[in-house]
């Protein structure tokens, strides 16, 4: 092996030495990417938890009010099928 041959090894050496550093550089970089995403997913999945029992909780509520509605409806029928009776009965004793 001559001189000038050693030369070139030499610099496809160096080259790979480069190549290694830098994908090592990138490798580190995508780890500290990767973990960065891994903290974000878990703070996201924390705060779907959060949204999702607000959300059952509201469900709970508006049913309950619904129920309120209801009753407050049939309270106002009945009340409204009392004054027509005492209506009727007024009319009645009136003649």
């Amino acid at each position: 092996m001559d001189e000038n041959q050693l030369d070139v090894l030499d610099d496809k050496i160096n080259k790979a030495i480069e190549i290694i550093n830098s994908l090592q550089a990138e490798n580190n970089r995508l780890k500290d990417q990767n973990q960065e995403l891994i903290n974000k997913l878990g703070e996201y999945d924390e705060l779907l938890k959060k949204l999702t029992h607000e959300n059952e909780d509201l469900k709970t509520t508006a049913g309950q009010s619904n129920i309120k509605d209801n009753k407050q409806e049939i309270i106002k029928q009945k009340l409204e099928t009392i004054l027509l009776k005492l209506d009727n009965l007024q009319q009645v004793f009136s003649i």
